[in-house]
């Protein structure tokens, strides 16, 4: 045990626990110093929901650091993130039963936008950090060229998973009309 081995194979308690410890740099990586205080804790149904849902925002949005290399912060790491967040649209519009051309067509459609539009801002942006802004721009850019039906789904994606604000997505879907 020591410095390469995971905090799970260290702490004297089961995880969730508070722990203290220091985090230093090393060799480009996060490590710690093998000194650890730890205090058990425990967490009702609904605050380990609730971490759990923060923590999956934030693994989403790319805030979760592990080392100190900037490999996942440009462009590609966006790119990564927005294939996640596409497969998980798919999933969710899944569920109206359309056929797999329509499906293809909507997260085309979605990845376009983010392509174009999102990456092509300064800083670049991902499909999770959409606004209505966006959308208005987008679709004053492009036309009569788009499907607004899959920006509607994708909008309502955002809103019913709790990946963008209530207000936020009523605003897209005002643009969409």
């Amino acid at each position: 045990l020591g410095l390469a081995s995971p905090i799970d194979d260290i702490i004297p308690v089961p995880p969730p626990c508070l722990i203290e410890t220091t985090l230093l740099p090393f060799e480009g990586k996060i490590i710690y110093d093998s000194l650890i205080r730890s205090f058990n804790i425990s967490f009702g149904s609904g605050i380990r929901s609730s971490l759990n849902e923060t923590y999956k925002a934030a693994q989403e949005r790319g805030m979760l650091l592990t080392s100190l290399a900037a490999s996942d912060v440009g462009i590609e790491g966006i790119r990564t993130r927005n294939t996640k967040l596409l497969a998980l649209f798919i999933q969710y519009i899944t569920r109206a039963n359309m056929s797999q051309k329509t499906l293809d067509g909507h997260r085309d459609t979605i990845a376009r936008f983010g392509e174009a539009h999102l990456l092509a801002l300064k800083p670049p942006r991902g499909l999770i950090e959409t606004r209505a802004e966006d959308v208005a721009l987008y679709l004053g850019n492009m036309g009569d060229d788009v499907n607004l039906t899959s920006f509607k789904h994708f909008a309502r994606f955002l809103r019913d998973t709790g990946r963008a604000s209530w207000e936020e997505t009523e605003a897209m879907l005002k643009e969409l009309r």
